[in-house]
């Protein structure tokens, strides 16, 4: 039995813009999981776990909660570079496609719009409107 040909790998631009899209909603979800539970009187947070383990004299659970709370601030701070990184990411994509669709536009031009970016007027140095070569030394 013959296997189907493997479907080709295509990254357009709605394949990027749904790439930007996912990263965002992955820096959202990070940004809401640091902030705790909605809807809490007492707002938990990543910086500030709050566990029971003993009264505050017992010394075991007092080492407890604060390598709990260690934990939750490095953590914390990984959330936060990551998130940092892939909004990076994203719109370091957002501007590449922008980038493209320029050259895309610039490959595409006529001479009417290219007019537009260079002066093609007859001067009297150049009656054709093209500029002369510069002179060899």
């Amino acid at each position: 039995m013959t296997q189907p040909a493997p479907k080709p790998i295509v990254i357009d631009d709605a394949f990027i813009h749904e790439v930007i899209i996912e990263l965002l909603a992955i820096t959202d979800q990070i940004r809401a999981a640091k902030g705790g539970g909605s809807g809490s009187s007492s707002l938990q947070t990543l910086e500030n776990i709050l566990i029971s383990s003993g009264a505050d004299g017992f010394g075991p659970g007092k080492d407890l909660r604060a390598a709990v709370n260690t934990r939750g601030k490095e953590l914390a701070q990984r959330m936060d570079a990551v998130g940092v990184r892939l909004e990076q990411f994203a719109y370091g994509l957002l501007e590449l496609l922008d980038h493209t669709d320029s050259i895309d536009d610039l490959a595409h031009m006529k001479l009417s719009d290219f007019e537009r970016y260079v002066d093609l007027t007859p001067s009297p140095s150049s009656p054709t409107g093209v500029p002369a070569a510069p002179a060899s030394p």
